[in-house]
């Protein structure tokens, strides 16, 4: 059996390089830099990591696509993927990226059935003999997270699951079972954590671009790509859009949504969409509607929870961040939340 090549530890070392596609995938990752830096609540594999790499590790993080909002917003500086790794040569440009920057480990989050980046990253970090592991954001679509374009299922060396239904269904797919661990739903710890130093002033700011009086209540819809994954094959087991349509049907009915009276308050419906929502994707739902009803993606995830009155939608990840910051949730769905 031939020797694994080694990396060496030119000028440009790192001790830990971090990657993400995807805004929930970004968001672990953030919250695990964090947690090895000393910054946010570290679960016990991010400390063993952690400890492996000695205290402030040199990080260098790469985003690519929908990841990069994510980690500007947290203040994290990366590098745009596509500049380091071209869609073209994919493979030989990530063998490059390692041997440039020789980390002692590779950390990432998760992508879904349309991309596996990461995949690739696990598997070249594989070739060099270099750890790598990846954070679950959600416990959703799991099998997709550890599926290649082939159709192949890849694992890093380790996983940290959200949830031990998670850890099941991940060793259930054929990982090892002691090279999957549950770390608990870090982000929203971390969350939870920078909830005790709230500043809302960026939040009034955001009520006053929406237009939002003061007397307002206002409801964000956080939608998901639920349509667009079908359309690549991994079906929802609800529609966004219809969902959006119920809301508003409520709203224009004078219905209580969790605790907004809408009957008697004048309501604004601010539909927040996921960075994989085509455009236009609701136009036809919202026109011609009695509901006062604008799409915005402006401001930050977590300032357009701390603007809202309440946070609705179906089961995506920002319902979760406003329950961990203290926000009234509500699935229109019927899950808990």
């Amino acid at each position: 059996m031939s020797a694994l090549p080694k990396l060496a530890a030119g000028p440009a070392a790192i001790d830990l390089l971090l990657y993400a596609r995807d805004p929930g995938a970004a968001n672990v990752v953030v919250a695990a830099r964090a947690a090895m830096l000393g910054d946010a609540p570290c679960p016990l594999p991010l400390q063993v990591l952690a400890y492996r790499l000695g205290s402030r590790p040199r990080c260098a993080v790469f985003a690519k696509s929908y990841a990069r909002n994510s980690f500007e917003a947290a203040g994290v500086d990366a590098v745009d993927w596509s500049s380091a790794v071209p869609a073209g040569g994919r493979d030989a440009a990530i063998h490059r990226l390692l041997t440039r920057h020789s980390p002692r480990a590779v950390l990432t989050g998760t992508s879904d059935i349309d991309d596996d980046d990461d995949i690739a990253l696990w598997r070249a970090a594989a070739r060099f003999g270099v750890p790598s592991y990846a954070v679950v954001d959600s416990p959703a679509s799991i099998r997709a997270r550890f599926t290649d374009r082939n159709g192949e299922t890849c694992f890093p060396t380790e996983i940290l699951a959200p949830t031990k239904a998670a850890r099941d269904e991940i060793v259930a797919l054929g990982a090892r079972p002691g090279a999957v661990a549950v770390a608990g739903q870090i982000h929203l710890d971390r969350l939870r954590a920078e909830a005790f130093f709230r500043d809302t002033t960026a939040a009034n700011r955001l009520r006053v671009h929406w237009g939002a009086g003061l007397g307002d209540s206002v409801i964000l819809f956080a939608s998901e790509c639920g349509r667009e994954m079908a359309a690549q094959g991994r079906p929802a087991p609800y529609d966004e859009v219809e969902t959006l349509g119920r809301l508003l049907d409520f709203v224009e009915r004078g219905d209580k949504i969790g605790a907004i009276e809408t009957e008697t308050r004048p309501t604004l419906v601010v539909v927040r969409p996921h960075p994989r929502d085509v455009a236009a994707k609701f136009d036809a739902v919202t026109a011609n509607r009695k509901a006062r009803v604008i799409v915005s993606a402006a401001g930050t995830p977590k300032e357009a929870i701390m603007a809202a009155d309440l946070a609705a939608g179906m089961n995506s990840m920002l319902l979760h961040e406003a329950k961990a910051l203290g926000r009234p949730v509500v699935s229109l769905v019927g899950i808990e939340i």
